[in-house]
């Protein structure tokens, strides 16, 4: 089962200024309160460790500043001061989710980029074009981690979807997965979602494909698990596959046929393959989002669609109602 979302579900928001402050008494109020919650023998960071700590929230606070500025200026429209809170309130918990779920976020290289747009444009690239691009010396590139945040205005968000954006909200059945797929918009520069659902949690996750030509609308399918399980088998027995990236060790998709280092012997050396390499951004984990709004914003990092992961296969019995919205910014 198909549908698109309402047009109303990507809106643009005001621009904002970037700048942001950072002080080292900030970051290290998060390392005291993260100590706090870990083991008893946790050792406190020094001030050498602070300082570094402090520089990493300096960059992650320039990477979200724009993009929270604009969110809170929505959720706030006519009171700067809650604007100012709302912003230090969502920077907070970046940083703090940050430090305890680092290993999920891992660093992508611009070869891999190259490597992964390569291969959608293998088909339609001369050898000529080919053989200059497999001279270009390639340089790491980080990928930009994901954010994540939640706010408690759970029963004021649901009622905005119900009476402003009917269509997103969707029934996902026990034992399905709802999959939302958003093309980039090509006078955007960053993405983010909220959802929530009723009484039960959701699994949620993230991930982006590198398309070079994404459609240009946004589609809603649920589909059962088995129907994901029977995909993976007919994936599997065509010669797709996963790597681990020894450097990052980010798992990586790629297409059949692609030379992964072990071919295909009954297939041949190579075989074209229409889908898109695709990266992991969040891991699909459970979350309860029917205590809170759950949040999140992400930098383009090119060309593509954003992949949104709603998994109810877990659950035997009970069907779950996702209520969700989804925009762009500048």
């Amino acid at each position: 089962m198909a549908s698109t979302a309402d047009d109303s579900a990507a809106t643009m928001l005001p621009k904002a200024d970037d700048s942001t402050e950072l002080t080292e008494d900030r970051c290290a109020g998060t390392v005291e309160k993260l100590a706090e919650q870990g083991d008893d023998e946790s050792e406190v960071p020094s001030e050498e460790q602070i300082q570094l700590l402090a520089k990493v929230r300096a960059a992650l606070d320039q990477q979200t500043q724009l993009l929270y500025e604009q969110y809170a200026q929505e959720q706030h429209p006519d009171n700067a001061e809650q604007q100012k809170s709302l912003v230090a309130d969502m920077q907070e918990q970046n940083f703090a989710r940050y430090l305890s779920e680092v290993h999920q976020y891992q660093l992508l290289h611009q070869q891999q980029q190259l490597e992964q747009l390569a291969a959608i444009n293998g088909a339609s690239c001369g050898d000529e074009q080919a053989g200059l691009e497999s001279n270009q010396e390639l340089t790491a590139c980080p990928l930009i981690p994901a954010t994540i945040w939640t706010k408690k205005e759970l029963s004021e968000f649901k009622k905005e979807i119900l009476r402003s954006q009917p269509k997103c909200c969707i029934k996902i059945s026990s034992l399905s997965t709802a999959t939302i797929r958003v093309p980039t918009h090509p006078d955007a520069s960053a993405i983010y979602w909220e959802f929530a659902t009723d009484n039960y949690d959701l699994g949620f996750g993230l991930y982006f494909e590198w398309n070079l030509d994404p459609p240009s609308t946004i589609s809603v399918t649920i589909s059962e698990s088995s129907d994901e399980e029977d995909e993976e088998e007919d994936e599997g027995q065509e010669g797709s596959g996963s790597t681990v990236d020894e450097e990052t060790g980010q798992k990586r998709s790629y297409p059949r046929g692609v030379d992964s280092g072990h071919p295909d012997v009954e297939c041949g050396r190579r075989r074209s393959d229409p889908r898109p390499p695709t990266d992991e951004l969040i891991p699909v984990y459970r979350r309860d989002c029917h205590t809170e709004v759950y949040c999140g914003g992400h930098t383009y990092p090119g060309v593509g669609v954003y992949v949104f992961k709603f998994d109810n296969s877990f659950s035997l019995w009970r069907s779950k109602w996702l209520y969700y919205r989804i925009g762009f910014t500048k």
